[in-house]
């Protein structure tokens, strides 16, 4: 049961949560990924940092979510 709760929590963090969650990396990706589509120039330095503070909260992540899966195996 708890390991469910916390696979579901790594999915989607509740609302107002400043925890990490594949939902809402998908969705700040994305709208990175709008916002470099959207410009003719290069991207700025803060674009830059906020794709790899996203990517680093990715990693994190997806280490949690394959601690998980080993142990639920």
């Amino acid at each position: 049961m708890l390991r469910n709760k916390m696979f579901r929590r790594a999915e989607n963090a509740q609302r107002g949560s400043a925890e990490p969650s594949f939902g809402r990396l998908n969705g700040s990706f994305s709208s990175l990924m709008g916002l470099f589509q959207e410009s003719d120039t290069p991207p700025t330095s803060q674009a830059v940092q906020t794709f790899n503070d996203l990517k680093k909260q990715f990693e994190e992540l997806k280490r949690k979510w394959e601690g998980l899966k080993k142990k639920k195996g």
